[in-house]
């Protein structure tokens, strides 16, 4: 016996709407768990270069990674940070491993080629590190010496550049500060140029390790980005906001005692 087909349709309607309501429930839910699921940005960072980043315990710690905690923080992500060779970091970005790098990385029109940078949130003076009592403070202290640097670094750059020009320099790059430490230690390298406050860091553990700025010559630091990344323009306005209010500075204050917003040296 066949149903009247009034009947049928008022069925049909019954069901379609407990469907489509369902369905609703069912998206809202969905929308309601991805809301709920905060965005996870990963950090590359090489923790071989204190006080910037570097381990304490188990833990990666430093200047930048304070930085790097304020501005999720600021922006509303989660944070990971990935360790590895300096040389690694900008593979890592173009492969898309991490989403950005924070590891005392200064730009470079080389660099910038490939990856994108946010504005500079730290400028400071390049340092000559020796074990003699006769300290280098310019680029003709150069001459004649068997310089160390880390592999893939500006300070890599800057000495090749005087070795280009001056073929009695002899650069020696390496992958980790600390095995240039134990090189120059050992008599094997003359010179290391690095950033003064790593420099500094050093000389804690090593008292007989002498530090001094290169005159007129600084390096600024800013965060990497895979090119023309859309957390560039978030993270240069939480910059801005954490300067503002304040924050940046409490975290300088925090990692650099003698820290002044100046290039006055050491």
């Amino acid at each position: 016996m066949h149903m009247p087909f009034l009947k049928r349709l008022s069925l049909f309607l019954i069901l379609f709407s407990g469907t489509f309501l369902a369905g609703c429930s069912d998206d809202k839910a969905s929308s309601a768990v991805e809301s709920d699921k905060a965005v996870e940005l990963v950090m590359g960072t090489s923790a071989d270069m204190p006080p910037f980043e570097f381990y304490e315990a188990s833990q990666i710690v430093g200047y930048d990674i304070d930085i790097a905690k304020a501005i999720a923080k600021e922006i509303g992500v989660k944070l990971q940070i990935r360790d590895m060779d300096f040389s690694a970091l900008i593979p890592s970005l173009q492969s898309g491993r991490v989403q950005f790098v924070m590891a005392s990385m200064t730009p470079t029109p080389e660099r910038e080629k490939s990856i994108s940078f946010s504005e500079p949130y730290l400028t400071l003076p390049l340092a000559a590190v020796t074990l003699e009592q006769d300290i280098i403070t310019t680029q003709k202290g150069l001459s004649n010496k068997r310089v160390g640097v880390q592999l893939g670094s500006t300070h890599e750059q800057f000495a090749r550049d005087v070795a280009s020009r001056d073929d009695t320099v002899k650069v020696r790059s390496l992958n980790k500060l600390a095995e240039l430490i134990q090189e120059l230690i050992s008599g094997r390298l003359d010179v290391l140029i690095m950033e003064t406050k790593t420099a500094k860091s050093f000389q804690q553990v090593n008292p007989d390790l002498k530090v001094a700025a290169l005159e007129d010559n600084t390096v600024s630091f800013a965060i990497a980005f895979p090119k023309d990344s859309k957390w560039i323009e978030k993270v240069n306005k939480a910059l801005e906001n954490l300067q503002v209010s304040g924050r940046l500075n409490a975290i300088r204050a925090a990692w650099f005692s003698d820290y002044k917003n100046t290039l006055s040296g050491l």
